[in-house]
């Protein structure tokens, strides 16, 4: 579950403040500009409506200077035109506004004032605001945790058309969190969001596919969202997609496609993959066994918190010959690697008594 800053111009609602004749044309002008990628007119048509009194204009400035288009980039003019945009009462400036405080960006974090701002936008009716409030309940940034409300706001970020709200609402209901779990809920929103374009509800509808949690099992479908999530950019699914080679689930086993999906999700941080990759270079399958290779890929994951990887790095330097210092590595990611799965145990048990 995660929080989206507007992707760009062109997604957000429009709620503009009013301007005159003048403003509103210097508004449309931007708008086309931008369209056309011409972000420098663009940004000259935005600060002209804006000084004419446009709070979209205001909002479509911060947006600006937050990604440097069309100017260099300053984060704290880009909080500065959110905040004068917001007080005109623009509602994508309200939620941006919110999302600066909550990560500090241009201003001093402050998740209250998150909390805040996300609230004003979501009560005003925007659909991303509205999943940022449901993470901040769910989180309790700048508010008690309150999962029914966390619950509350994604129904209803979901039901305005938000993708991260159906991802959020569909996990939500996959765990029982805030309602009573459905899996069936669960499996028809993950489905919604994936077809709204959603890179992780992809990933997430073809785990519900593989598991059959809320629908038949798939093997075929579940491989066919592992691959769309994963050319959408969605690291978990291009290491899923990995595995699907790999074991040759819905698809022909192919170890050459296997590693080329486990390299790119552990080149963008994925933990899991850097394991597999290891796993993969010890092995030979898909690539020439390369033994320094996989463990530098282990080390890489093992860093990351990657519990599996911790085992096989102790074992690799335990059984090393010619990996050095054999037992002083051994003894450093041993212990973590036992800590590391005895914390995850816990939690597990603890849930279960108090699911009980």
């Amino acid at each position: 579950m995660k929080k989206m800053w507007g992707a760009g111009l062109l997604c957000l609602l429009f709620t503009a403040g009013l301007a005159g004749a003048a403003g509103e044309e210097r508004l449309q002008l931007g708008r086309g500009a931008w369209e056309g990628g011409d972000y420098e007119a663009a940004f000259n048509d935005f600060s002209e409506a804006a000084a004419q009194g446009s709070a979209e204009a205001m909002n479509n400035l911060g947006l600006a200077y937050h990604f440097g288009q069309g100017v260099d980039m300053d984060l704290e003019k880009a909080f500065h035109w959110w905040d004068q945009a917001a007080a005109a009462g623009n509602w994508a400036a309200m939620n941006n506004l919110g999302m600066a405080y909550d990560s500090g960006q241009g201003v001093e974090a402050d998740q209250e004032k998150a909390f805040y701002w996300f609230e004003k936008a979501a009560t005003a009716g925007n659909g991303e605001a509205m999943n940022n409030l449901g993470l901040a309940y769910y989180l309790g940034r700048g508010a008690e945790a309150d999962q029914g409300k966390a619950f509350h706001w994604w129904d209803q970020a979901a039901a305005g058309g938000n993708e991260e709200g159906m991802n959020n609402l569909a996990l939500a209901y996959a765990s029982g969190q805030g309602t009573e779990a459905d899996q069936r809920e669960a499996f028809y929103w993950f489905e919604k969001a994936a077809l709204a374009g959603n890179g992780e509800a992809m990933n997430n509808l073809a785990l519900a596919y593989d598991s059959g949690q809320g629908t038949a099992t798939d093997k075929g479908k579940a491989f066919y969202w592992f691959e769309k999530a994963a050319s959408a950019g969605n690291m978990k699914a291009m290491n899923n997609l990995g595995l699907a080679y790999h074991f040759g689930w819905g698809t022909e086993a192919d170890q050459r496609e296997a590693f080329y999906w486990f390299e790119k999700a552990a080149s963008v941080g994925n933990g899991e993959a850097m394991n597999h990759l290891g796993l993969t270079y010890d092995s030979g399958q898909g690539i020439a066994e390369d033994r320094e290779k996989a463990v530098y890929w282990w080390t890489q994951a093992a860093l990351a918190g990657n519990v599996a990887a911790m085992y096989n790095l102790a074992a690799a330097y335990h059984q090393s010959g010619g990996l050095t210092p054999p037992d002083r590595e051994a003894r450093q990611w041993l212990p973590q690697a036992v800590q590391a799965s005895l914390e995850t145990a816990l939690k597990a048990l603890g849930a279960l008594y108090s699911d009980s």
